[in-house]
């Protein structure tokens, strides 16, 4: 199972997925789509990896407003 942070976690948490796999299934998937979270990979600048699929779409949207 990837590594996901606990920042992405709990945007699945709060979209009513209760278990853990869940969290980690959607949020690897689909975690791009979940709107409201900001995944502690890119707030750290890498120092916590997170296999969240929100990542890429993350770093391309701090990079541009920077």
């Amino acid at each position: 199972m990837p590594r996901v942070c606990d920042s992405c976690l709990d945007a699945a948490y709060d979209m009513g997925l209760e278990d853990r796999e869940s969290q980690v299934t959607i949020m690897v998937e689909m975690g791009a789509d979940v709107e409201d979270h900001l995944c502690d990979e890119v707030e750290t600048d890498g120092e916590i990896r997170c296999g969240c699929a929100c990542r890429l779409h993350s770093t391309r949207k701090v990079k541009l407003n920077s």
